[in-house]
């Protein structure tokens, strides 16, 4: 069963709003584009989160220190913890609860 298949029979989601929700798709690597440096910059930064919540002490690789060197934008990097967490685990339920109550996340 596919996670398409689990929403699909959640009776806490409506069944008009069930309908509208997409799949998710593992696709083969030659139907699909190259890793882009965004691609690559998300999943060292989702290491060194889980890697500092194992190791509060430790360095971030020197992978992900020569990425964010050469970042171009405002950087404001804020790495998980536990508070940080919690509070996108609130919104991310909160949210949830809205689309389940209204039909939308949005307003």
């Amino acid at each position: 069963m596919n996670t398409r298949d689990y929403v699909l029979i959640d009776d806490r989601i409506e069944k008009s709003l069930r309908n509208r929700l997409g799949t998710i798709v593992n696709p083969r690597t030659k139907d699909t584009p190259g890793l882009q440096a965004a691609d690559l910059l998300v999943y060292r930064m989702y290491r060194a989160s889980k890697d500092k919540i194992a190791n509060p002490q430790g360095e971030p690789s020197p992978i992900l220190m020569r990425l964010l060197r050469n970042w171009r934008g405002k950087l404001e990097l804020r790495l998980m913890n536990s508070e940080l967490f919690a509070a996108m685990e609130k919104a991310g339920r909160e949210a949830y609860e809205k689309v389940i109550r209204d039909g939308s996340a949005i307003g």
